[in-house]
């Protein structure tokens, strides 16, 4: 009997200490890839169908609000360029919020301890899983994260499908009002460069972010979908199925300093970097793990943690201005 029981004990201790993985680092690194190019595709095809008009910004209560939102999401600099500037002849600089604003969404939703769940009881799970992966051994902490994320979804089978429509419709709402405020007046029939892309009236006027936000959602709602359903994906992967490190998406909050040894001038290769971090165009990725296997770290401890940057993120700088007005 007490060699049962010592090999019942064995076996729950093997659970909470290996280190198999499912997926490989290249794998997620692949993942991250293709959202990123998801996004790149949306902000392109987006913009191109619109028109721009930088006198048919409208000064109701809603566009008030829409700027509002959109600067405290992208930062005060980023939004002053998009309501100021005339995008009829150039839209860049609308694709390049676009793709800021979906990085951020995405990396935000990300940052939970279980997408979709409660505030609240999020929160408690979150402060429980950091604290463990400080004082217990990485395969430990990762375990307990797996087990407790697989319960979850057990007891709420409806929890991935919420997720994916949460973070839809934020990105599909978070969009229409970089539209808004950057004088977006129509969005057009789409060229044979997105044929893919379900058809729309030739010209569909806008008069409101509402507005702006069916019309993107016809056009555009099974393409943002799909881009959900890939983060949600990947979030449930990274929680469940890695247990020897813990990966983390990276996007660069408007920030006044660029760090060449943290990031990427998109518009690096045309002229010299300089000027705050206006928004992040391509997500990052990096591995942290704690090192060594000692349980029951104390506060007063150090305790060494493994960080490495897989990915730089891509941001844009406001020498990008310097450029466009060349």
């Amino acid at each position: 009997a007490a060699g049962d029981e010592e090999r019942a004990r064995a076996r729950t201790a093997d659970v909470y200490l290996t280190r198999t993985d499912t997926w490989s680092g290249a794998q997620v690194l692949q993942a991250v890839h293709d959202i990123n190019s998801e996004i790149l595709q949306f902000a392109a095809a987006a913009t191109e169908v619109c028109t721009f008009d930088r006198n048919s910004r409208p000064s109701s209560s809603r566009a008030i609000q829409a700027m509002h939102d959109t600067s405290a999401r992208l930062g005060p600099n980023l939004a002053r360029i998009l309501t100021n500037r005339d995008h009829s002849q150039d839209s860049i600089l609308v694709q390049l919020a676009l793709q800021g604003c979906l990085t951020l969404c995405i990396t935000r939703t990300l940052s939970s301890f279980c997408v979709g769940f409660p505030s609240k009881s999020d929160s408690l799970l979150h402060q429980i899983y950091h604290r463990m992966a400080l004082a217990e051994p990485q395969p430990t902490s990762s375990k307990w994260r797996a087990l407790t994320h697989q319960h979850i979804y057990a007891m709420y089978p409806s929890l991935t499908e919420y997720s994916i429509s949460e973070l839809t419709d934020t990105i599909l709402r978070w969009s229409s009002d970089i539209f808004l405020i950057a004088g977006c007046h129509s969005y057009e029939q789409q060229s044979t460069s997105t044929p893919s892309l379900p058809p729309a009236s030739p010209t569909t006027s806008l008069s409101s972010t509402s507005s702006s936000n069916t019309t993107l959602r016809a056009r555009f709602g099974d393409h943002i979908r799909r881009l959900s359903k890939s983060v949600i994906r990947l979030a449930k992967v990274l929680r469940e199925e890695i247990l020897s490190t813990s990966f983390e998406l990276i996007a660069i909050d408007p920030s006044p300093l660029f760090h060449e040894r943290t990031m990427i001038d998109a518009f690096g290769e045309y002229g010299h970097s300089h000027g705050a971090v206006l928004a992040t165009t391509e997500l990052g990725l990096r591995c942290v793990t704690r090192m060594g296997t000692r349980e029951g770290v104390g506060s007063e401890e150090e305790v060494l943690l493994e960080q490495r940057v897989l990915l730089m993120p891509k941001v844009v700088l406001e020498s990008v201005l310097d450029i466009l007005d060349r």
